[in-house]
């Protein structure tokens, strides 16, 4: 079953989160540890970022989470991001100023992401519990976000993929979605084992009155 997700999901929907994108998140939150995870915890509770509750759905079986898929209008994305330093004072207080600076800092890398726009669903993270890979789960999530675009007459899904992610880039293919820009980051960004992203499209058949 796919539902939305609840204030009850945090813990899980926090590890799926991270396993969605470890690398840019470690990169941007400047730390790797427990207080990326309180981090993560606190902006879920939080209302119109790109880590809020509102904006997750889960898969859930036998009452446990086995994966989730966070999804909003493209256009939203640049002011979902942008509503994280509202919580810069509880932020500050989980990783420290000096960390809070360097987060800051890093938010530069964010010009070398794709824009994404109104008539675009995006796809913010998608990930699947270790334990049940292997069980179409992920596919389900994608077929849910293809309806869910459907009900809001949104025309395509979009996300991005880091180049390096060949296993998740054949899913995404094997869906529909194409590659439509590749963008590579420089080469400083290496050692964080951040190389360059995909921005993928996939076409939603809208019902026609």
């Amino acid at each position: 079953m796919i539902r939305k997700a609840e204030l009850k999901d945090k813990k899980e929907i926090t590890k799926l989160h991270y396993m969605a994108g470890s690398n840019l998140m470690e990169y941007f939150f400047a730390c790797d540890d427990e207080k990326l995870y309180t981090i993560l915890d606190l902006l879920y509770e939080s209302t119109e970022t790109i880590f809020s509750k509102e904006y997750f759905f889960l898969f859930e079986e036998n009452d446990k989470v086995k994966g989730a898929i966070s999804l909003y209008q493209g256009n939203l994305k640049k002011l979902l991001e942008k509503n994280i330093g509202k919580y810069g004072k509880e932020i500050s207080r989980v990783a420290g100023f000096l960390r809070l600076l360097k987060m800051m800092l890093r938010s530069s890398l964010n010009k070398a992401i794709p824009n994404f726009y109104d008539d675009e669903l995006y796809i913010q993270a998608i990930s699947v519990f270790s334990e049940y890979r292997g069980q179409s789960i992920a596919s389900k999530l994608l077929k849910h976000s293809f309806e869910y675009a459907k009900k809001l007459n949104i025309p395509k899904v979009a996300l991005i993929v880091e180049i390096q992610n060949e296993h998740a880039l054949n899913i995404y293919k094997k869906l529909g979605f194409k590659i439509v820009s590749t963008h590579k980051f420089k080469r400083k960004y290496k050692k964080y084992k951040l190389t360059g992203i995909h921005k993928m499209i996939a076409k939603v058949q809208l019902h026609l009155n």
